[in-house]
């Protein structure tokens, strides 16, 4: 995947800033992409969601939750993966 940075990200990387969803999945991004250079077999265990994932996820206990989220996996199957990475970034 492809992160956008701005210049308002950049400042959020100032001291006693909180980090937002742009620049954590942009960190994230960069390490697996890191991984993925140095041992491609143990980057593939590996599958990162969006920070929205969860921010659909939570948002009720009804099956209104999982309609948002089912079309998340559609693509690749979870639970061949060993690590899923869920970024969680709430107030």
């Amino acid at each position: 995947g492809k992160a956008n940075i701005t210049k308002r990200d950049l400042e959020r990387l100032r001291p006693s800033s909180f980090l937002n969803d742009a620049l954590v999945m942009f960190g994230l991004r960069y390490y697996l992409n890191e991984l993925e250079s140095r041992n491609p077999e143990l980057a593939e265990q590996f599958h990162l969601f969006d920070s929205y994932f969860y921010r659909d996820l939570s948002q009720g206990c009804t099956g209104e939750s999982y309609v948002k989220v089912q079309k998340w996996t559609t693509r690749i199957n979870i639970f061949q993966k060993k690590y899923i990475i869920v970024p969680i970034n709430q107030e």
